[in-house]
């Protein structure tokens, strides 16, 4: 073991150890471990952390992490200079995450990659853990060096201790992982090299998620207290009326009574109820909204709310009351190839109960907000072509004009008018073409997923809509009509049966998939992969290149086609011009469609904000 070796050009495996994460934060760094395939090893610590990784960057090593997300974010909140190099290795596809290498191969081959692997010891661990791989491809059980009572839990008091005087455990810990990492990227490139291609753009969509997760939402206590004051009272009458009709007692739903009130329900209406897997009358909010007894709404009423105020309103009191910020972990890759987020679940908060009010702007600042425009219409284009080698109707309108309403075009389409005359109509709010709109909507999101006459019925009621099944089965024939879609159908069965299907562009690949997620992989992978481009762009504007209208900005959340950052109100508008530039770039670049992503300025999350310009300035909306 060495503290200073000169390091072999090839491959470096690196892991950094940090005291305790508090609140999702980016914890201090204590020390670097490293291993080569030169057989180096070593540990350092303070300044040495930089060097080590410059001199690494400027040899243009392959950098290989377990969790590189964590660590290069480590190492930028430490060393802020080290953002450059680091982002130049980044953008030259010289950083490695074994972790996400794995989540790739297991969905290629049908699988997730979640779940939990029991080692020999009895421990539980993570199957995407360092620990679980190490089993996994190299049969060690090292979960006695991860437990409570380990050394890992306390290097926090080892920050100023010289590292000559370091326990000898503490040192062999550190640089294990390392020596881990680097076997397990070899076990992986034997056993999967074909489904790493797509890796390092989630690598760099991985690192820029969990910066902008750490740095977090500036949130309003007493905007929390209101909502949380909101509900309660709102509470109140609907608790009241539950216990009336034997619905509820001590504030507790009555299951059984549940149960028999929706059987009931259903019985009037003539159907039969829907069923759990289990074979149990279902009582979930879609069963209950679909059968028809209004007084059962309050049950749904009443769950919704009793979730923010469990959910939602503790974890943001105590966010408040630590830092006034709240702070989200991201998972960059799901089997659908889309994010998810949780602790907080940013990405899917309470759309009425006031939550996105609670999160605001700094002082002197303005959130961005900027999402695309139609863009699963877009990327279904892109879907199309690749599937059928032909250009669809769709993406012909779109290229004619980048701001088609498909929505307008198809329920004009459906009522036997011009495309032009259906606008007209929605500019004067005509009532029959308004719900003929919505009718369209509906089918345009439903259809192209796979949605059969009877799924779409039960879909589109989701849009406040009605209709039997044979009107589900007429508007369903005439949309693949109108739109072409035969030949895409067609293909995504054939995927089906071949038994797997692939992202368009990075050809990603998800074993397995039926029919139905065949259809909507094609065009939602595609999008997650274009807006996750954009994440990494904006943040490492914000942060590395000084020349970018984003920097000195902060990213602040991604909710799957929306960015929002923060940044000074005397730079604003360009930096929300910049960011709708890039999320423009990458969506084109992905479709070769014209894409729209329109920007926004906020002193706070407003779900109803809108581009307002002064002239052709961008301005902050206002309630």
């Amino acid at each position: 073991m060495t503290q200073r070796a000169t390091m072999t050009q090839g491959l470096f495996a690196f892991d950094t150890e940090t005291s305790l994460i508090v609140d999702n934060n980016i914890p201090p760094i204590v020390c670097l471990s490293y291993a080569t395939d030169g057989d180096k090893t070593g540990i350092v610590t303070g300044s040495q952390i930089a060097e080590v990784i410059e001199a690494v960057c400027e040899r243009g090593d392959l950098l290989i992490a377990h969790n590189a997300a964590f660590d290069l974010g480590v190492l930028v909140r430490a060393f802020p200079h080290l953002w450059k190099p680091l982002t130049k290795a980044l953008e030259e596809d010289r950083v490695v995450c074994t972790r996400i290498r794995e989540r790739l191969a297991k969905i290629a081959k049908g699988g997730s990659g979640d779940g939990i692997t029991v080692l020999p010891s009895g421990e539980r661990v993570a199957k995407l853990s360092l620990a679980g791989l190490v089993n996994k491809y190299l049969d060690l059980d090292i979960s006695s060096d991860k437990n409570e009572d380990s050394v890992r839990y306390h290097y926090a008091d080892l920050r100023d201790v010289p590292l000559e005087t370091w326990p000898q455990e503490a040192i062999r810990y550190a640089i294990m992982d390392s020596i881990l990492a680097l076997q397990v990227y070899w076990a992986q490139e034997r056993t999967h090299p074909e489904h790493h291609h797509n890796q390092f753009d989630q690598v760099r969509a991985d690192f820029a998620l969990y910066i902008m997760g750490a740095e977090g939402i500036l949130l309003d206590p007493l905007k929390i207290e209101n909502v949380k004051k909101g509900l309660e009272e709102a509470a109140i009458p609907v608790k009241a009326r539950l216990e009336s009709s034997g619905l509820m007692f001590e504030g507790k739903i009555k299951t059984s009574a549940l149960r028999d009130r929706v059987q009931r329900a259903y019985q009037a209406m003539g159907q039969p109820a829907p069923k759990t897997d289990g074979g149990s009358v279902s009582i979930s909010a879609q069963a209950i909204q679909e059968c028809q007894d209004v007084a059962l709404l309050d049950v749904v009423s009443w769950k919704e709310g009793q979730k923010v105020l469990s959910t939602y309103i503790p974890h943001l009191q105590a966010a408040a009351e630590l830092d006034k910020r709240v702070r989200t972990r991201y998972d960059v890759l799901k089997v659908t190839g889309r994010t998810s987020s949780k602790n907080p679940n940013i990405q899917n908060l309470p759309r009425n109960a006031g939550i996105r009010d609670c999160f605001i702007a700094e002082p002197g600042t303005l959130l961005v907000l900027c999402d695309y425009e139609a863009a699963e219409m877009r990327t279904l284009c892109t879907a199309y072509r690749f599937a059928t080698g032909q250009v669809s109707p769709l993406e012909a309108m779109y290229r004619k004009d980048p701001r088609f309403d498909a929505h307008t075009w198809f329920a004009a389409r459906l009522l036997g008018k011009s495309y032009e005359e259906g606008k007209q109509l929605k500019r004067e709010r005509d009532k029959q073409f308004l719900e003929r709109r919505q009718q369209a909507k509906a089918a345009n999101f439903g259809f192209p997923g796979g949605l059969g006459a009877a799924s779409f019925q039960q879909y589109a009621r989701g849009y406040g809509l009605e209709m039997t099944v044979d009107e589900a089965n007429t508007l369903r024939e005439q949309w693949i009509d109108i739109w072409q879609f035969a030949p895409y159908f067609q293909a995504c069965n054939d995927f089906a049966e071949r038994g797997y299907v692939e992202t368009p562009g990075s050809l990603r690949r998800r074993g397995f998939a039926s029919f139905t997620e065949s259809c909507n992989y094609l065009f939602s992978s595609l999008l997650a992969d274009a807006a996750k481009r954009a994440v990494y762009r904006a943040v490492t504007e914000c942060f590395a290149y000084e020349d970018s209208p984003l920097f000195g900005s902060r990213p602040v959340a991604f909710i799957h086609d929306e960015i929002i950052i923060q940044s000074r109100r005397g730079n604003a508008a360009e930096a929300a011009n910049r960011l709708s530039q890039i999320m423009v770039e990458e969506l084109e670049a992905a479709t070769n469609v014209p894409a729209i992503a329109e920007p926004a300025l906020c002193a706070y999350w407003a779900k109803e904000a809108e581009p307002v310009y002064q002239g052709t300035t961008l301005i902050e909306w206002e309630a």
